[in-house]
């Protein structure tokens, strides 16, 4: 038991205390981890709002691709327009404007085209008009509306390009409509869609879309 009570009095007297150089060791070893950790939190927030906004993106794109694709799924064939009488166009699916317009009648059997106004979706539905009952005098039904989605609904993207177009690997009646969006004038997602016109069956329907090629 002496021998035990000498061997602790030993070891007590050769224990030392913490160095200046260890505490600062140990002071950079902490610092070397919470920059590590703060490294870390700070790209895993970046990386979770560019999904964020990436999910964003892709949202307004189809938002906007569906309301396109329902208009344009919807072409009516029969129904013919003429705009210069000495040369009838009897077309009644037009891509225009270095394709950046497609000029249709809709399900309803409204003559309206499509387009970017302002860096956001327009639809321009054309004055309706008819004759009257003598049918001697034309009547206004409907007066043109310029159609939009609310600011609130594009979540701060713009419409970078809209473009409408056709291709010889797809038969006549699939338009390809391809949209791309940016934000703050950097960021950009572009979203494509194949749109079949329903309506157009025959080679006679095919013959009444102009342009996209």
């Amino acid at each position: 038991m002496k021998w035990m009570g000498n061997r602790l009095r030993a070891i007590r007297k050769e224990k030392k205390g913490t160095t200046l150089i260890e505490l600062v060791v140990c002071f950079m070893l902490i610092s070397l981890l919470v920059a590590g950790v703060s490294q870390m939190l700070i790209i895993s927030m970046r990386v979770y709002h560019d999904i964020r906004d990436m999910n964003q993106a892709y949202q307004v794109a189809d938002t906007l691709l569906d309301k396109i694709s329902g208009e344009i799924e919807g072409a009516q064939v029969g129904v013919a327009y003429v705009t210069d009488e000495e040369n009838p166009n009897t077309a009644t699916l037009k891509i225009e404007d270095d394709n950046k317009k497609i000029d249709l009648y809709d399900r309803t059997g409204s003559h309206i085209y499509i387009t970017v106004d302002e860096k956001k979706l327009l639809i321009y539905y054309y004055e309706v008009v008819s004759e009257n009952e003598e049918g001697n005098q034309k009547v206004t039904r409907y007066e043109t509306v310029n159609w939009q989605y609310d600011e609130n609904a594009y979540m701060g993207y713009d419409i970078k390009e809209l473009s409408f177009r056709r291709s010889d690997d797809y038969p006549p009646n699939v338009i390809i409509v391809t949209l791309t969006l940016e934000k703050n004038g950097t960021e950009s997602v572009s979203r494509t869609r194949y749109v079949e016109c329903y309506n157009f069956h025959d080679a006679l329907d095919f013959a009444k879309i102009n342009g996209g090629k």
